[in-house]
């Protein structure tokens, strides 16, 4: 596998791309330019350092004063231009609706007008008022994603999450029980026991993963520490497997569910609902054309297992740099951006190439097309919504947006 094609995988591509020093000019995708994203760190070493958070957006897992143990350990954070920090926010005292605190913040996150403080709040409420999790809402807890980090909190989460699993029964633990064990062994927002870290794990087939995991509970458990980089068993290299790293990667598209819809509301206070209503309807055409992507990028794969992640990782990419192309517009303004024509020279190369990479028959060329005519309605909507933008000509969004979609394309790079 590339160098690059591990990154992918990791859901790391900015880190790996990213600059030691802001560049004179944008000729990076717009991930690449806000930072190392939150996912799933490669499995090829899973004691290994991989990765590196954003240091404006850190948030130490040890200051959460729910936070249970006194062992170090480290911190988790998401991307610092994200609208989806929410840096302080109280659990909602009540009382809930139907359905409880889980279903008022469902029905407040996809309300554009209902802030991401109150959602934050009502998310915060469920957790404390013992309600089944919603899907990824134990990792928005330890990431900070919709709400602020409370590694306490995540814990209690996922011992939740994991209660309501039952036992392994010869399975590969879910991301959840690898994630409880992890907090048991690290003594992070539960207590520090090495016994509980492995009878969370007791009747799991032991496959790479829970080799992974076994090997930090041990490391913990004789006081020699490990060199893990995140908290996170994702990021931190602990999902070892395919279908590990199937699950990190579905749990990165949820929780890119909250920041789209945190821009959303942050979208909605900068212009209007009309505004809004053509943003999304670009974005059902993004959506189309993300699809189109993940099965070109499947058969970069083709017949082999590890298109499982590496497809949904490029979709999960090509969202990703819409997202945090408006994030820069907003919370930015306009980056420095390449020399239109330079920028048009680099795409039409990469269009160019694509079809001669990964697979030599109609079927690959094929794939690149569809990914092609997919991407047509969406680029001339987003454009005209990018130049109804303040600051921001048309010349400047062609070339933002061939920035993107060279760094896009390059995603189908043959392994």
């Amino acid at each position: 596998m590339t160098a690059r094609a591990l990154c992918l995988v990791a859901g790391l591509l900015s880190a790996c791309e990213a600059p030691a020093q802001p560049p004179p000019s944008m000729t990076q995708s717009s991930s690449a330019l806000a930072g190392p994203a939150s996912g799933l760190a490669p499995a090829a070493s899973p004691s290994s350092v991989v990765g590196s958070t954003s240091a404006s957006a850190s948030a130490s897992a040890s200051a959460s004063p729910s936070a249970s143990g006194t062992a170090p350990g480290p911190s988790v954070s998401p991307d610092s231009i994200s609208f989806a920090i929410v840096p302080f926010a109280k659990p909602d005292p009540g009382p809930a609706g139907p359905g409880g605190f889980t279903a008022d913040a469902s029905r407040c996150l996809t309300d554009p007008s209902c802030s991401m403080e109150r959602y934050a709040s009502l998310l915060l409420a469920s957790v404390d008022a013992g309600e089944s999790p919603a899907d990824g809402s134990c990792f928005q807890l330890l990431r900070g994603v919709g709400v602020p980090p409370d590694i306490g909190r995540a814990g209690a989460c996922f011992e939740k999450a994991v209660a309501a699993e039952g036992e392994c029964g010869g399975s590969s633990p879910s991301i959840d029980r690898m994630q409880l064990a992890l907090h048991y062994a690290l003594g992070r927002g539960r207590p520090r026991s090495s016994e509980t870290a492995r009878k969370t794990l007791l009747g799991c087939f032991e496959d790479g993963s829970v080799g992974a995991l076994d090997e930090v509970i041990t490391s913990f458990a004789q006081g020699r520490g490990h060199d893990l980089s995140s908290l996170d068993v994702c990021e931190a290299g602990l999902a070892a497997t395919t279908l590990a790293m199937s699950m990190c990667v579905a749990e990165d598209r949820l929780l890119a569910t909250i920041r789209d819809a945190a821009l959303e509301k942050a979208l909605l206070a900068r212009y209007d609902r009309a505004f809004l209503a053509a943003f999304k309807k670009a974005g059902a055409e993004h959506a189309a054309y993300a699809d189109a992507m993940l099965l070109a990028a499947a058969d970069v794969y083709r017949g082999g297992t590890m298109s499982t992640v590496t497809a949904p990782s490029a979709r999960n990419h090509v969202v990703r740099n819409r997202t945090v192309r408006w994030e820069i517009l907003l919370r930015r303004g306009v980056p420095p951006l390449p020399d239109p024509k330079e920028a048009r020279e680099k795409l039409l190369a990469e269009r160019d190439a694509a079809p001669k990479r990964a697979q030599a028959d109609l079927a690959w060329r094929n794939l690149v097309r569809d990914t092609e005519k997919a991407y047509a309605p969406f680029r001339a909507h987003e454009a005209e919504l990018l130049t109804g933008a303040p600051k921001l000509d048309a010349s400047q969004a062609q070339a933002w947006l061939d920035v993107d979609r060279t760094d896009e394309l390059s995603l189908l790079d043959a392994p």
